[in-house]
Formats: structure tokens, C-alpha cells, sequence
């Protein structure tokens, strides 16, 4: 009963780690497994027969307990599709669900052999469900386990199947052999799931197997992969095949707005300015890679696009773009948050951001990895530099661009079927477009970038790489007010990330986001009047006003506007970020002479970091606990010492708490009160001392004890007293009733006394 009651336990946690993609899912559904197991072993106390026969049958009582318990999760699923359709579950998880209430109820009552079977069946059934719905590590490794149990359950069951045709002179013992065999087949058994894990999920197809599996032109609210439209639609893992129906209202051409379209009306309206024939400023952001000043001036009046920053709110757009957030214009697959980079401009010219000249285009060259072609793009990261590679499936739906928005450090991409480099080409300003009008709708897209981990940035070399980069702005493009806020901000900071960390921090503490904020007519220099007088603004103020503190200090810059993948709106069920029209987004890139790195200047948005590793996490723990124990130092230094002061004066507080818990036995009967005594002087030698020889009774403990003269009649019915309370069952009380509280007191400082002086128990000194 306690293998299958354990087999039952890892096929409750395997569902759980299924149904959550190897997490152990939420409170609420501990809570229920918790209630019916509850309920279950009330029920198993209250209806258990005194005298069970080998081969009872469960009573109808028994049955109606579990098939209440059964129907109790489809009325819970009722209650969610009722107020929250979201956390429900599909047709065949809602069965998966009701059938673990039933094994758990099963369970209970498994002193009965026909409910033990049902139990055990039930859980590999479970079991088995799990390993298939899902494909996790984690999984794979309480299957393992299960194995190695059911196996050695089996054969123990078999084994006691087969006792009684053994002659009486047999052995009756479980072969040894046996249960190294089981353990051996489990662990070949727990080798050949563990080669079945990928490190993608796998997609199973269960059409016709249950109606909300896919196939059969039935949609749920609660699926969580699978076909159908709404939700479910980029539920696919690989394939663009996966996708739903295409004459879905989320492909018309009237829903898919441009890139330019998406930004422009994300914020509010540019106010254009009257031409007054001076010259505009120019601002290059990076001057060692750009050409000369007055050739920037002439390049800016091409077709090349731009973002003003001096802009007026207006209802009418913000009308519109609330009009449009109904659909996602992609969705990523991956962890969160990630920057994806559109647009690059190289300068600022007269409050308006340029998009960034035309540079040498790197080379693309097709690898193949497991028989699919990738798209290998040149990234000249060090690989000790790298930290972690990442990988993110992007699913375009709505975005009418042929841009792809890519994280930095970019090194591989892969498109199903797509093995020709020719397809895609570099746009002006750096970034990678497919060579057609847009994406084209439901194009599946992975690609890998590499992360480096802010201590790599903070190292010295990186320090030297940052260094010889360095190069002042000349005088004409330089503002003294801006540059004594940078040097003021870095007083403290090195050179490299370490200033760069500093800029962003000053930012991030001392000026609010308000990206809808209403405000008032756009001042002449909108990046001074948010810098040093209404420290409020959007994000592109946050991300120019970066650029222009860092290329005050010589550092090389470029703003860069995507989409950011938030983690407020990350789906743990699929995995999957969308990507709306709000999600647009700016932040700055700083170069170490070969590669840009993504910085983050406004409050509220995170870059993503390396997954942390053991060691990391320990230290950090450590950390947090001690910086946790310095801020209380004062409040724990008083625990400490009442708790110091607690173990000096433990004696006396354990004989208050037993005068206190004295107090309820008064309403107990004679026998009661003397076990209340005798287990308060058990629970006392047990933990102050002094503890009694093993084997000796606690009659024979309390009379080797040393008593006074005279003591010796108490002595003896105390040892009346105490043999009747243990032993003496219905008889009648050995003393007078009177005489039981002060003979308690007699037995309780008897215990507390030395042995006698010729006690054979008493050691030496």
C-alpha cells in the first residue's frame, strides 16, 4: 500500500509538470489535489469496516465517495468556464483531471484489493498521459522513477500472488535477483526516455482523439496547443503548416499596418516647424564611422526615413492606433524581455532622428543543422565572450514589412525551406529585410543570438575595447551644458560599461516614462527641456538623450528603434510574447569597435540576461540573505539574544508550559491526567535530560530514583499508579481518587532527582 500509495504521489506530480510544461502549475490546483485527498482519508476512517475480509467488496458508500470526488474537478472546470474561461482546461485534460480525483480516492480506500488495482492502473495510465502529452525533462525523470517503483510493485504483487501454491518448506522471500533486475531495467528504461528529449517541445497530433485535440474544426478557449483561430492560432511550435485557417479577419490587408505607420502613430503627432533659413544642427552619433558634417546635411535631404521628437498629442491617432491593437502584429517564442531591432539612425538633426547611412553589407552563407538550412549572418563576438546562445521563434501575422526585426549579436536565422541567401539583403541602414514587399503572413522565422553577460562588458578587457574607441565630439557638435551633466553623472564610474551603466542609471532614477502623458506646446529643444526641467517624456527622449549624454563622452552611439518583447504580457502556457502596435519601442546601442551592444536607458524595460547558473544562483542567495540580515540587524541581534536567553532558562519554560497545558485535564478522567504526566516527563528526559538507559521501563526508571526518608509509601503508589494508567485497562484505580493530582506531583519531581547512589544504572564519577 505505501509503493502504490508513492506511485500515485509521481503520477499526480507527472500530470502536474504536463499539464504546465514542467512547472508545477498554480496554487489552485494544489489545492484541489490537496482538498480531495482531504476528503478521501476522512472518508477512509469513517467507513472502514472493523473486521475486513480478504476479498471484500467496497461498500456503495466507498463508490459514491469517489465518484464524487471524480465529478468534483468538472464542477470546478464549470465554475472557471463560468467567471474565468481562461484557466480552464480542454476536454481530454478535463478527463486526465477527473480520473487523477478518482486515483486519489482510489488510493485511500486501497485496503480493499479491488480499488489497490484500480489505483495502481489508474496511476500508469496517468503516468503514461503525462510522458505523452508533453515532452520535458523534468517529466522524463519522475517517469524514470515511476518505472523503477511500479517495476519493483509488480513483482512484489506477483510474488505474493504466487505464495500460496509454494509448498510450506519453500522460501518465501523475494528473490534478490528480482529487484536488481527491476532497477536494472527501470534505469534502461529511464536511458531510452532521456534520449528522447529534445531541446525543442515536441508536437504531437491527436486529431480525432478528443474533440478539442486539433483536426475536427473545434476550437477551445482553454487549449493550449493544437489548431483553430484567436489565441490558439500561433500555437504551432515549427511548421508554418501549423497555423490556423488564413481566411481568418486578422490576414485582411486592412489590418496590417506599415512599420513606418507603426511608429509614427504609436506616438503622438510631429509638429512640423516653420523653415527660417538658418542651417540645420547635425549631431552625428558616431563620427568615426560616418562621413564629414556638411556631406551628412546634404545625404539627409534623400529619401531616407526619419523620426521627429518634438511631437503634439492628438486624439485622432490614438484613436486609431487603439483601433488596431486588437490584433498582434507577431508573436515570440522565447524568453522575455528581447529587444528586436527595425530602424538604426546614426544622428540627430534639427530634433529629428536619420536613419543611419548605408554601410558595408556582411556576407550571408547557408549551413545546414540537422538536415535544415540556416542563414548564417557574420558576428565576430569572441566565443569566451559568449555567455549563452539564444534562440526565439518569431511568427509574423499582422506586421506589413519586409524588415526583420532581429536582437542584436544576430548570428543565425532559419525559415522552413528556405535555403538561399539571395532572399534576404541588408537595408540602408543596417538592418535585415527579405527581398520582397513584407513578410509574408504566417512565416515561422527562429533565430539564434549570442549573450554576453554584464561582467564580460565590465571586465578590463572590455574596458580597453570601449577605451580606444573613444573620441570626443568636435566643438560645433558638442554642448557644453550636456557635457558637464555626463562628466558629472560618471564622477565616480571607469571608463567603459561602467560609465555607460552610470548615464543609465542617473536616467532611469531621476526621470519618470510618461509615454501618454498630456503636455504642452513642444519646446525648441525638447532633449534639454526634458533633461533639466521636466525630467518626463517617452521613451525616444529617454533613448536620444542617452545617445547624446554617451557621445559627449566620446563614446560611439546609435538609437535604434524595434519592437520589445515585454515579459508582463509573456504567456507561460505557450511560451509565446505578442507583439502589438504599443510594443514599439527605442533604446540606445554602444560600440566596442567591433560590436554593438543593446543598452536600456528608460525605467521599466529590461535587457535580457545569460539563464543564471547554479553557482550564480547560490551566490545570489547568499547575498540576498545577507543583505536581507543586515537591514534587521538589530531586530535579529534581539532574537538572538531572546533566544540565547530562551535555551539558558529552558527547564523553567518547559515546566510552565506543562503547569499551563495542566490546565485542560482537569475535565479528564483519573487515567488520562496520570498519561498526560507520563508523557510530559518522556518529552522532558527527551530533550533536557537526564534520559534513562535503553530498555529500562519508566517503572524501573522512577525506581531507581533517590527519595528523601519517609518517601518510600509515595514512591510505591506512584508506581501503582503509573503501572494502572499503561496497563491496567478497565480495572479500577489502584489509590484513592483524592490522592491521583498530589501523587502526579510526586512522580513529576521524582523524574527531575539523580539516581540513587546504588542505582546499578548510575555511572561512575
Amino acid at each position: 500500500m505505501r509503493l502504490n500509495g508513492l506511485l500515485v504521489t509521481l503520477a499526480v506530480v507527472a500530470l502536474q509538470l504536463s499539464l504546465h510544461q514542467g512547472s508545477v502549475g498554480p496554487w489552485w490546483d494544489w489545492a484541489e489535489i490537496l482538498g480531495v485527498l482531504a476528503i478521501a482519508w476522512a472518508a477512509r476512517r469513517w467507513l472502514k469496516p472493523a473486521e475486513l475480509q480478504p476479498a471484500a467488496q467496497p461498500p456503495a458508500a466507498v463508490v459514491g465517495v469517489m465518484l464524487t470526488l471524480m465529478m468534483a474537478h468538472l464542477a470546478v472546470e464549470l465554475a472557471f468556464g463560468a467567471f474565468a474561461p481562461w484557466l480552464g482546461k480542454t476536454m481530454e485534460l478535463q478527463t486526465a483531471l477527473a480520473l487523477r480525483n478518482l486515483m486519489i480516492a482510489a488510493a485511500a480506500f486501497s485496503y480493499y484489493p479491488n480499488l489497490l488495482r484500480l489505483s495502481f492502473g489508474l496511476s500508469f495510465v496517468l503516468a503514461c498521459f503525462a510522458f505523452i502529452f508533453e515532452i520535458h525533462a523534468s517529466i522524463t525523470a519522475v517517469a524514470a522513477v515511476y518505472a523503477m517503483i511500479g517495476l519493483w510493485w509488480l513483482i512484489g504483487s506477483y510474488w505474493e500472488r504466487i505464495q500460496g501454491s509454494m509448498p510450506q518448506t519453500a522460501e518465501r522471500t523475494i528473490p534478490k535477483g528480482a529487484g536488481g533486475a527491476a532497477i536494472g531495467l527501470a534505469l534502461l528504461l529511464m536511458l531510452g526516455l532521456f534520449c528522447l528529449v529534445d531541446h525543442d517541445r515536441a508536437a504531437i497530433a491527436l486529431s480525432g482523439f478528443m474533440p478539442s485535440s486539433g483536426g475536427n474544426k473545434i476550437d477551445s478557449e482553454a487549449a493550449n496547443s493544437g489548431v483553430g483561430d484567436g489565441n490558439d492560432l500561433v500555437a504551432g511550435t515549427e511548421d508554418a503548416m501549423s497555423f490556423g485557417p488564413t481566411e481568418s479577419e486578422v490576414f485582411l490587408e486592412s489590418q496590417m499596418p506599415s512599420l513606418y505607420d507603426v511608429f509614427n502613430d504609436t506616438y503622438d503627432a510631429p509638429v512640423k516647424k516653420k523653415k527660417n533659413g538658418e542651417r540645420q544642427r547635425s549631431v552625428p552619433l558616431a563620427p568615426d564611422r560616418l562621413q564629414h558634417r556638411h556631406q551628412k546635411v546634404a545625404r539627409s535631404e534623400q529619401s531616407s526615413r526619419e523620426f521627429s521628437m518634438m511631437r503634439k498629442r492628438s486624439n485622432e491617432k490614438r484613436r486609431e492606433m487603439e483601433d488596431r491593437t486588437t490584433h498582434a502584429l507577431l508573436y515570440v517564442k522565447g524568453r522575455a524581455p528581447m529587444h528586436l531591432r527595425t530602424n538604426i539612425y546614426d544622428r540627430i538633426e534639427d530634433n529629428e532622428l536619420i536613419e543611419a547611412a548605408a554601410a558595408a553589407a556582411p556576407i550571408l552563407v547557408v549551413t545546414r543543422e540537422e538536415e535544415k538550412p540556416w542563414i548564417e549572418v557574420p558576428c565576430l563576438v569572441r566565443d569566451s565572450d559568449i555567455a549563452f546562445v539564444e534562440e526565439s521563434l518569431l511568427k509574423f501575422i499582422n506586421l506589413k514589412s519586409p524588415r526583420i526585426p532581429t536582437p542584436a549579436h544576430l548570428s543565425k536565422l532559419h525559415i522552413p525551406d528556405v535555403d538561399r541567401p539571395d532572399l534576404f539583403r541588408w537595408t540602408d541602414d543596417g538592418v535585415l529585410r527579405l527581398d520582397a514587399d513584407r513578410v509574408p503572413p504566417t512565416t515561422v522565422m527562429r533565430q539564434r543570438c549570442f549573450l554576453i553577460a554584464e561582467r564580460t562588458l565590465r571586465s578590463e578587457r572590455y574596458s580597453r575595447k570601449f577605451a580606444e574607441t573613444l573620441q570626443p565630439p568636435a566643438d560645433g557638435d558638442s554642448s557644453k551644458q550636456l557635457q558637464q551633466l555626463a562628466e558629472t553623472w560618471t564622477v565616480d564610474a571607469e571608463p567603459g560599461w561602467d560609465a555607460v551603466s552610470a548615464i543609465v542609471a542617473k536616467l532611469r532614477s531621476e526621470h519618470a516614462l510618461a509615454p501618454n502623458e498630456d503636455s504642452a506646446e513642444p519646446a525648441d529643444d525638447p532633449i534639454e527641456e526634458f533633461l533639466f526641467r521636466s525630467k518626463r517624456g517617452p521613451d525616444y527622449l529617454f533613448a536620444a538623450s542617452a545617445a547624446l549624454l554617451l557621445r559627449e563622452l566620446g563614446y560611439q552611439v546609435r538609437i535604434v528603434s524595434g519592437f520589445y518583447a515585454s515579459p508582463e504580457r509573456f504567456d507561460s502556457v505557450s511560451g509565446q510574447t505578442p507583439i502589438y502596435t504599443q510594443d514599439a519601442h527605442f533604446w540606445v546601442e554602444v560600440c566596442d569597435g567591433v560590436n554593438w551592444h543593446t543598452v536600456e536607458p528608460s525605467p521599466g524595460y529590461e535587457t535580457l540576461a545569460p539563464p543564471r547558473d547554479f553557482q550564480t544562483l547560490v551566490a545570489e542567495a547568499i547575498w540576498f540573505a545577507c543583505d536581507w540580515c543586515w537591514l534587521r540587524k538589530w531586530t535579529l541581534a534581539m532574537i538572538a539574544g531572546l533566544l540565547g536567553l530562551a535555551w539558558v532558562i529552558r527547564p523553567l519554560l518547559f515546566d510552565l508550559g506543562v503547569r499551563v497545558t495542566e490546565l485542560w485535564t482537569v475535565l479528564c478522567d483519573e487515567r488520562r491526567r496520570v498519561l498526560h504526566t507520563l508523557c510530559a516527563i518522556q518529552v522532558r528526559e527527551r530533550f533536557l535530560g537526564p534520559q534513562r538507559p535503553k530498555g529500562a521501563t519508566l517503572q524501573v526508571w522512577l525506581s531507581q530514583k533517590s527519595i528523601a526518608v519517609g518517601e518510600e509509601a509515595l514512591r510505591r503508589q506512584s508506581l501503582d499508579l503509573c503501572s494502572w494508567a499503561l496497563y491496567g485497562g478497565h480495572s479500577a484505580c489502584p489509590v484513592d481518587k483524592a490522592d491521583v493530582d498530589s501523587l502526579r506531583r510526586f512522580t513529576w519531581k521524582l523524574s527531575r532527582r539523580p539516581l540513587s547512589v546504588t542505582s546499578p544504572d548510575r555511572k561512575p564519577n
